[in-house]
């Protein structure tokens, strides 16, 4: 069998989006503690905040980020994101 190269995503997985990158919310989110949805909420982000992304991680739930913002830092879903 193929093994894939190592960082290889199939297709639906990759993402444009990396670490460092400025995007902003496509709509109001609430700032988790963990990549997965019922996790505790640290806050509540507006649309249209600018976050920066930290760190993706893969679940079963789909893609997730660990976003910094101004003041605080938390796990919002990749699909909520929206590139500058």
């Amino acid at each position: 069998p193929l093994t894939p190269p190592p960082g290889y995503l199939p297709p639906g997985l990759a993402t444009p989006l990396k670490a460092g990158d400025a995007v902003s919310l496509k709509v109001p989110l609430p700032l988790l503690t963990a990549p997965k949805a019922g996790s505790a909420s640290t806050d509540k982000l507006p649309a249209g905040m600018l976050v920066t992304l930290k760190t993706r991680v893969l679940n079963t739930a789909g893609p997730w980020w660990l976003v910094q913002t101004a003041t605080t830092a938390g796990w919002v879903p990749e699909q909520e994101l929206l590139r500058k």
